[in-house]
């Protein structure tokens, strides 16, 4: 199907659902989910307001504090980041190592002796049933160095696995994992 056609199909799809022309034509173009939700809630989505402010010739400083707010929680509601501290439940960590991974040494302290040569602590949020998030933690150890991205990539692909998560009814947190310890022996 062209993308004439598509846009012909999605224009009579909100106009059947009882969108006005002008809404109609705006979401025409908008991704599939995007107009399936559009249909399902019978509401247009909201628009971006800094995009809105940018096409008047302002500053982000112009837009109110309170649309920004609704803004941003829809973001972080549609791609699953971090929420809002108020939704946390426990403290969220304060040792995240920021930038390059700097290594202390294991069983000096109050940190465990490890035996494995490179050991990574991770914590994560995980979304619970009634929608609170709490912060876990887990522990990679590795005979290698591992960049953060490796770390993120092994931790998605095991929060991932259905074996493991359908075993619990708490979510993980796409995107919520940060280093908060690096070991080496």
């Amino acid at each position: 199907m062209d993308r004439n056609e598509r846009l012909r199909r999605n224009y009579k799809r909100l106009r059947d659902a009882g969108f006005s022309s002008a809404d109609a034509s705006r979401l025409r173009g908008a991704s599939e989910e995007k107009i399936r939700q559009a249909i399902k809630t019978r509401t247009m989505p909201m628009k971006d307001p800094y995009r809105q402010a940018a096409g008047k010739g302002q500053t982000a400083d112009t837009i109110p504090r309170r649309v920004l707010e609704i803004w941003e929680r829809e973001q972080r509601r549609k791609k699953g980041r971090r929420p809002s501290k108020v939704d946390i439940i426990g403290t969220p960590p304060t040792n995240i190592i920021k930038g390059h991974i700097k290594y202390e040494k294991s069983g000096t302290g109050d940190i465990p002796h490890y035996l494995s040569r490179y050991t990574y602590k991770i914590a994560y949020q995980v979304r619970h049933p009634n929608g609170s998030l709490e912060w876990k933690y887990i522990t990679f150890t590795s005979h290698t160095k591992k960049y953060k991205y490796e770390l993120w990539e092994e931790l998605e692909r095991l929060m991932s696995d259905r074996t493991i998560s359908k075993k619990y009814d708490s979510q993980f947190v796409s995107g919520s994992a940060v280093l908060v310890g690096a070991y080496t022996r």
